[in-house]
């Protein structure tokens, strides 16, 4: 199970891409900060509520350097002056996010357990539009399917000699 199939019944609005002032980037890389603490708060509040729950160590430590990383990439964050950075720092987020859903998945826990990683999994998209990172799955099923178009037209013709 990942991030995207547990928010698969989830719409999610795409943002328009547009030139950007410095000004206007650091507003959004503010709102984007915000919300990337808001996911790191989430691993965090996890792991804490783990703990008192009586898991597994190892389970403990794979939780404990997931949010170590995303820790990094949140602090690296802070320092991203273009869009196509922050985006690349965001796919990292979503990498560990996805990670930390996976290693939890299928484990016996009550909901208050994991309530805090499931807002972190629920802001990852707001994130992400900020970004210009989410794409609708119509649009998506139409880029395939010009890309499969293309390539048909790309192919080589068969070649027959000139007589």
């Amino acid at each position: 199970m990942n991030r995207r199939q547990l928010l698969a019944g989830a719409s999610v609005v795409a943002v328009t891409g547009c030139a950007l002032t410095p000004d206007t980037f650091n507003n959004i890389r503010d709102q984007v900060l915000t919300y990337a603490q808001n996911i790191l708060d989430g691993i965090a509040n996890t792991l804490v509520n783990l703990q008192s729950f009586g898991i597994d160590q190892a389970i403990l430590d794979k939780i404990a350097a997931i949010e170590t990383q995303v820790r990094l990439f949140v602090t690296a964050l802070q320092t991203t002056v273009t869009t196509a950075n922050a985006q690349d720092l965001v796919r990292q987020i979503e990498t560990y996010l996805n990670q930390a859903v996976g290693v939890l998945a299928g484990l016996p826990l009550p909901p208050q357990i994991l309530a805090p990683l499931q807002i972190a999994v629920l802001v990852l998209p707001l994130l992400e539009g900020l970004l210009n990172m989410v794409i609708s799955p119509v649009a998506q099923a139409n880029a395939a399917a010009a890309h499969r178009a293309l390539t048909r037209i790309q192919a080589p013709l068969p070649h027959k000699p000139i007589r």
